[in-house]
Parts: C-alpha cells; structure tokens; sequence
C-alpha cells in the first residue's frame, strides 16, 4: 500500500462495540420463549458476523429446518431491538482512536449487517461527532460479504475504493473486503481470533486500538484543506455555497470551519457564543462529509491570527496542501495582516468575490468561480433581531436551532 488512504471503514460489532451480550441475551430469550436450549457467550461469539438471520439459525439445532425459525427469528429481533444498549458498549479506547483518526484528516465510515436505524441510533450514540457515514441492512442493498454498502459509503465520502481501508474483526470482514477490492486490516479484540482472519492474509493487524492510528498514519494521502474563518454568527447558506464552490474547483479533500475566539466580555447580548456557534456550525455542516468544525481558535483564546491557524493545522495535518478562504474585501487589506508572507508559504489564497468589493487577484493567488455574494452575518443578525427567520439564507438546521433557544433576538 502506498500512500494513498483517506478514508477509513469500520465494522462495528466485534470491532468497535463489544455488543456479544445483548446480542446472546436476545437469541437466548426467544429460544427459551419456544423451549430451546441456549446458547454459551462462546457459542455466540462464533455464530454472530452474518446478521441476525443467521445468528438465529446457527443457534438452532436444525437450523432454517426448524419449522419454528421464523418466530424465533422474530422474537429474537423485537428483544434485541428494545434491548440493544444493555451492556453494549464501545471497546477501551475506540473512541480515543476514531478522534486521533479525525484529528488526522481522515473520514470515517461504519457499515453492518445490522438493520440501517440500528446502525445510525449507535453511532449517534456511541461516536457523536467522530463519524461522517454509517450504513447497514436495507432493502434493495445487498448485505455483507457483499460490497455494496461499503461502495456506497465511499460514493457518500467522495471517495474512491484505492483511498479507503476496511477495518474489522471477523471473516465476513476480510471477505467484504476483498470483494470491495480495497485492504483490510484485521482487530484482536473482536469476535474472532487471529487464526480465524490468517488465511484472508489481511495487509494488517492492529493488536491494540492505539494501534489504528499508528498504522494508517504514515498510509494517508497527501489531503488538500481548505480553511475557511470567520465569526459565522450565525452561519449561513452563503458559507456552503461560497464552501462547496471552492471543494470544486480546488478538488478540496476537507473544509474546516474555523470560528474565531470572542471575548464573552466584548459581545453584544443578541450575539451567539462561542459555544452556541459551534452548535450552529455543526447543524449546518451534518450532511457535508467533506466540511468540518474546527475550534482550534476558541482552544487557544484571545485576537485570532491566520498565521498562527495555519501554522497549528499545517503541523496536525502534516503533510498536506492549505487553501485559505477569504473574501475579495479581506483581501484588499491583506497586506496589513499580521505575517502576511509567511501566511502565503503556509496556505495557497482561494479568494471569493463581494458584491462591492471586485478585487484584481495575483497570479499566485486563486480566485474562486461564482456570482459574488451579498449574504452577511450582520443583516441576518438584524432580520433576527426583528424575529424574522429568512429560510432561504439560513439551513433549516441551523434555523431549527436559532429559534429553539431564541437566539440574536436581543431579549
């Protein structure tokens, strides 16, 4: 493998959530529900990895024989779905090491056998914030050791199948895999043992969770950032617009969002806070695989200088290609900037045009194709204030929120 992988796809039981409890728990209920015996934990561990279905089948002696399965089958499904988080829990340091993961530009997926809203309620549950797909059992998708819900999560990310890895814990793992034709690599901690994964001859192994991000770390390609700053107080849809316009055209990989740090002491009272801006901008961005929060600005406090931004994201992402985003306004004045020069051999201009503010772009610079825009925080803020909330600027995302906790309506 060289270095070529942006994306990462997780299997989720057996690899990130240790699930096999509940999962014994449901099957041992509706057998016991029809006079079955039950099954032991290490009976589970070797039946599950096929889906439900098959868990079922292979806990029953006579298997799709048994002319009971499909009540069995249904029993097991209405426990497991009201009893899905009992001891379901996350392996020691997964979550740890999906952040370390996002920390390094990489997009997570998960995938499973597990109906799709099952799949989603867990993430949400589990890892808020540190994925950016989650696809399971659905009508119309075929299920794993197929690869369509690992293809469709790729076509999700904007990825190509050459830039992602599989990760996961079982043989139905290593064969999804391969029949996606991307690497695996294979986890210890899961539902199956080394020996069991060995003959796929998978091109790693991670002995500890630590060691995900250790591994793919020197794999990742080469990520092109755009940086985007401001106030977005609050952020509005000319951001996307102005965001997507320039993925584009610069062939982007990930946008960050960067609010600048704001006294609390210096706001006025309709203004959000740091806080609530992140809220608002994390809204905005869910369904943006490819657009990121990042904080680092409100982290390090007081007078936000793009220098020092650069130079923080420059180093976290390493290597990587910067494009920082700035109106045609920003940048006729961007020879008073703090480190002007030194700004430009950290991150390539993409500058956007201002109704107002037509500006003649340098040969190094880059100017970003599209109507110039005329959308700003400040008059939103004013129509706000006003109580009026102007669907057609504002994410409905966003406008949910701002109306919800009665924001920049000065009371």
């Amino acid at each position: 493998m060289g270095k070529t992988i942006k994306c990462a796809v997780f299997d989720l039981d057996g690899t990130l959530l240790d699930t096999l409890i509940d999962l014994q728990t449901a099957v041992n209920f509706a057998l016991s529900k029809h006079s079955k015996p039950p099954i032991t934990l290490g009976e589970a561990r070797r039946y599950v990895g096929n889906g439900v279905g098959k868990l079922v089948e292979r806990s029953l002696k006579e298997g799709l024989r048994d002319p009971e399965y499909p009540e069995i089958l249904a029993d097991m499904r209405r426990y497991y779905a009201a009893h899905t988080v009992i001891k379901t829990k996350p392996y020691p340091g997964i979550p740890e090491a999906l952040r370390k993961l996002r920390e390094l530009g990489f997009k997570i997926a998960i995938v499973s056998n597990k109906p799709e809203r099952a799949v989603r309620k867990l993430a949400k549950r589990f890892f808020p914030g540190l994925w950016d797909a989650a696809l399971g059992d659905k009508a119309g998708r075929n299920r794993r050791p197929a690869p369509d819900a690992v293809w469709e999560a790729l076509r999700h990310l904007g990825a190509k199948p050459g830039e992602a890895i599989y990760i996961g814990d079982s043989e139905v793992d290593m064969q999804t895999a391969r029949n996606a034709k991307i690497p695996v690599m294979a986890v210890a901690w899961g539902f199956r043992d080394k020996a069991d994964v060995a003959p796929y001859k998978p091109e790693l192994y991670a002995e500890k969770t630590k060691d995900i991000a250790k591994l793919l770390k020197p794999l990742r390609a080469k990520l092109k950032i755009g940086v985007f700053g401001g106030s977005f107080d609050p952020v509005h849809k000319t951001h996307l617009a102005i965001a997507k316009r320039a993925r584009k055209q610069l062939g982007l990989d990930l946008t960050l969002f960067v609010p600048a740090y704001i006294a609390p002491h210096k706001r006025d009272k309709i203004y959000a806070d740091n806080e609530v801006r992140c809220e608002l901008i994390s809204a905005a961005l869910k369904k943006e695989p490819a657009f990121r929060l990042e904080s680092c600005e409100l982290t390090r406090g007081g007078v936000s200088y793009t220098v020092e931004t650069l130079q923080t994201l420059k180093k976290r992402f390493a290597p990587c290609e910067l494009y920082f985003l700035l109106g045609s306004d920003n940048y006729l004045g961007f020879g008073t900037w703090r480190e002007p020069e030194k700004i430009k051999k950290l991150a390539k201009l993409a500058v956007y045009q201002r109704k107002g503010e037509a500006a003649k772009i340098k040969p190094e610079d880059i100017l970003i194709k599209g109507p110039a825009t005329d959308v700003s925080s400040t008059a939103l803020r004013q129509k706000l204030k006003e109580g009026k909330i102007d669907k057609k600027d504002i994410p409905a995302s966003v406008a949910k929120l701002i109306k919800s906790k009665k924001l920049y309506t000065g009371k």
